[in-house]
This record gives C-alpha cells, structure tokens and sequence, in this order.
C-alpha cells in the first residue's frame, strides 16, 4: 500500500514538472539550417516545412524528465531526415531554377526600361514642342499687337498732318495765320469778312471752297468756345497747367498755401461756432459744459424743464401764450439732442485715443 502510494506520488510529480513544455524541458526549440532556408512560393514546400516543424516539436516534448518515461514514437527521427533531406533537394531545384531564370528576367526587364527611356524622350521632346509653339504664340501675338499699333499711329499722324493741312488752307483763306486763339473778336471778324469775300466771288467753286473754309473755321471756333465753358475746377488745371509751363510754379504754391491757411481758418471758425451753438444749448438748459458732463445730466435737466413747457402741462401762470411755450418747449428739445450729440462724439474721441 505504502508502495503504491508513493509510485502515485512519484509519477503525479513527473507529470508536472517533466511535461513537454514544462519546467524542465527545452524552452526553445533547437534551430538547424533549415532556418536559414529562402522562402521558395511553393505549396508543396510550405506544407513539408510546415510537416517538419510538426515533427521537431513532437520529438521536442519527449525532452527532460518525460523523455525517461516515455519514450518517442520509433522512426520519428528518420522521418524528420527524410523530411529535410526533402526540403534542401527541393529548395536546392528551386535556387538553381532562379540562377537559370534570371538572365531571362534581366533581358525582359532590359527592353521595358529601353521603352521607358525612349517613352521619357519622346515626352520630353513634345514637351519641348508643346513650349515652343506656346511661345511663338505669345510672339506672333506681340508682332501683331506692335504692327498695330505703328498702324494706328501712322494713321493717326497723317490725319493730324490733313487736320493740319485744312486749318492752315482755311487760316490762309481769311488772311490769318495759323494756330490764330478763335476768340469771340477774332470770330466775328471773320463772319464780317466771310460775308464780303462771298459777296465778290462770282464763280460757284470759289464759294464752295470758302463755305468749306469757313466751315472749318466755325468746327474749330465751337470746340473752343466748348473748352471755355468748362467748369471752374476745369478752368483752374488749365490755368495750372498753363502758368506751370509758363514758369508759375512758384505763384502757384503760394496759392496752395493760401488755400490751405483759408480751409485752416474756415474750420477753426466751424469749431468755435460749434462750441458756441453747445455753451447756448447748455444755456437754454440750465447747464454747464464740462468735460465731466453725462447725458443723465442732460437727461434730468431736460425732464424738469419738460414739466414746465410740454404743452400738455402748459400754465397760464408762465406769462406766456401756448404757442410761445410750445417754441420754448421745441427749443428745449433741440438743445437737448445737440448736447447729447457733442457728449457721444467726445466719448468716440476718447476711445479712440485710447
């Protein structure tokens, strides 16, 4: 009985610390040349490493205090040697597989990158033709806009040269010299000799000639007279531009600053009107101005002096008729929305400054 009990004890205590996996056995599991192995994409393969690590772990629980009880199934060890012998033949084909495919692989990817660089070459020489004709776009565009241009301006020279030719025909026709200021005296002048010189033409081509003449005269003579009934700003520049070129830039500048002194006056004037109009104000409300003064003041002084001249509290007893109370009332009214006008413009100045 003793014994049997204690051959109980003994086995239990084999069981749990010489179980595969236990304290006692390997903890890791030997490493061979087989892990160094490349990985070959074959099914096959994959299921005889996978069969071979089956079997090393197998035998690998059969280690330690287990091992002398039990012992590993007979032949797993050949197994696990043909398995590798297998494995090394197979991976063997496959790496001398790989040495006879790569020339084969090298010479297919030689004439893609062949194509890639022709295929960069041809877009890098459109590119360059796509540029081109982008830039002699924008160059013929120039050409044109210049060509243009000298047209324009040619154009615009020969009819100023014909303008020129026809006032001068017509200057010459009334016997005044070119570029002659048409003023008022200078234009009735040349209705009164109009009117002689066609009165001793007899043949019909040499009045048409001086109607064309006077014509002319009379286009020029109305733009003139047009420029003088400008404004007086307009009026102004021309004289600027006048005395400007004549030298006047000095008399000039005096009357800007004679226009600045006069615009400093006119608001120094309008500032202290202003003050006056808020001292009457603070006046006809029994107030004084201060820098201190709030518009519940104003509030309060207008609220009393509402209850003496609001025409609904109107009193015989004020000494005045109703419609002179009203006035007062109006005015008292007025005053009270200036003053508080001018506190909020001084407390916006304030801030502002702040």
């Amino acid at each position: 009985m003793v014994h049997s009990r204690l051959w109980r004890m003994l086995v239990l205590g084999c069981c749990v610390w010489g179980m595969p996996g236990g304290l006692w056995a390997s903890s890791a599991t030997p490493t061979s040349s087989e892990d160094s192995w490349e990985f070959v994409e074959d099914k096959q393969l994959l299921a005889l490493k996978q069969e071979l690590a089956n079997l090393k772990e197998q035998r690998a629980s059969y280690s330690g205090i287990w091992g002398y009880i039990f012992s590993p199934p007979q032949g797993l060890d050949e197994r696990i040697e043909r398995l590798e012998a297998e494995i090394r033949k197979r991976v063997a084909a496959a790496a001398q597989q790989r040495q006879v495919e790569a020339p084969k692989m090298q010479a297919d990817a030689a004439p893609k990158t062949a194509q890639d660089e022709v295929k960069k070459a041809d877009d890098e020489k459109q590119e360059a033709v796509r540029k081109e004709q982008v830039e002699s776009k924008i160059r013929r565009k120039e050409e044109r806009k210049r060509r243009e241009e000298a047209k324009n301006k040619k154009a615009y020279d020969e009819l100023n040269e014909r303008y020129d030719l026809v006032f001068a025909m017509a200057y010459e026709a009334f016997g005044l010299a070119p570029r002659t200021p048409l003023t008022p005296e200078v234009w009735r002048w040349i209705q009164r000799k109009y009117g002689k010189l066609l009165s001793e033409m007899k043949k019909d081509s040499d009045r048409g000639r001086l109607e064309g003449h006077f014509h002319t005269l009379s286009l020029l003579h109305a733009a003139e007279a047009g420029r003088a009934k400008d404004g007086p700003a307009q009026q102004e520049r021309a004289r600027a531009r006048r005395e400007e070129e004549a030298g006047g830039a000095a008399e000039r500048r005096q009357r800007a600053q004679a226009e600045a002194s006069r615009r400093q006056r006119a608001q120094a004037d309008m500032i202290q009107k202003r003050k006056q109009e808020i001292a009457d104000a603070c006046k006809t409300l029994g107030i004084t101005w201060s820098a201190d003064l709030s518009k519940e003041a104003v509030n309060k002084a207008f609220k009393g002096l509402a209850l003496k001249w609001h025409p609904d509290k109107w009193k015989e007893s004020l000494g005045v008729d109703k419609n002179a109370g009203n006035d007062i009332y109006i005015k008292i009214m007025a005053a009270t929305a200036l003053v508080i006008d001018a506190i909020e413009a001084r407390d916006k100045k304030k801030e502002e400054k702040s």
